[in-house]
């Protein structure tokens, strides 16, 4: 009796809210990385951008190129709450996830601020914002 009792209660109030499960591998979707960075730029920059001469502008592309190499890599959930990310060229940083019931909460030693993270069938978004308080830049990732 008590077993249907609880059943019921489930049905009718539901259960509690989960992020879906991230366990695995994630690669950064680089292309749209680039894309987010260079639409900030131009969204921070406005007219400034478009005045400069070519030189600078060449000098703005090879940061943002530099910033998407960087990025450039995949990030392995594991399912005792451990976080690597490996980037293309070799590095490695390690963190900790946990799941905060709509999102996915990351932290690492790397990071002063945690980063958040949303679940989408086999696409995992997160919104990066600067210490500078520029625009927002939303970077996604995909299930290996």
């Amino acid at each position: 009796m008590k077993k249907l009792l609880l059943a019921a209660l489930l049905l009718v109030f539901g259960t509690p809210a989960h992020a879906a499960d991230p366990t695995g591998v994630w690669r950064m979707d680089t292309g749209q990385f680039e894309q987010a960075m260079r639409a900030a730029m131009q969204a921070e920059m406005g007219a400034e951008l478009d005045a400069m001469d070519d030189q600078m502008k060449a000098m703005m592309d090879g940061m943002v190129n530099q910033m998407v190499a960087e990025m450039a890599g995949v990030i392995e959930f594991f399912s005792d709450g451990r976080v690597i990310y490996r980037s293309d060229d070799g590095g490695e940083q390690a963190g900790q996830w946990q799941d905060l019931g709509d999102q996915i909460e990351v932290t690492s030693a790397a990071s002063p601020e945690p980063t958040y993270m949303v679940i989408d069938g086999n696409t995992m978004t997160s919104v990066m914002t600067s210490a500078a308080d520029g625009p927002p830049i939303q970077m996604v990732m995909h299930r290996q």
